[in-house]
């Protein structure tokens, strides 16, 4: 079974929409998740560190 931070991609727009309707209504789009996905204790700090670091590395990106 795959963890669901390992599995969640920042740089994925499908993915960063599910987290937007996960902010707005506060669930996952149904049939977001695949069913191998253990979402674990901890998956919140994960994934906004990891849409973090996209946010850096794209205004980054910008200034070079």
């Amino acid at each position: 079974m795959e963890k669901f931070s390992d599995w969640f991609d920042p740089y994925d727009f499908n993915h960063i929409s599910a987290f937007s309707y996960l902010r707005d209504t506060g669930h996952w789009p149904e049939g977001f998740i695949p069913d191998n996905i253990d979402m674990g204790n901890i998956w919140q700090f994960d994934v906004v560190a990891k849409i973090a670091a996209a946010w850096v590395d794209h205004m980054m990106e910008k200034r070079i």
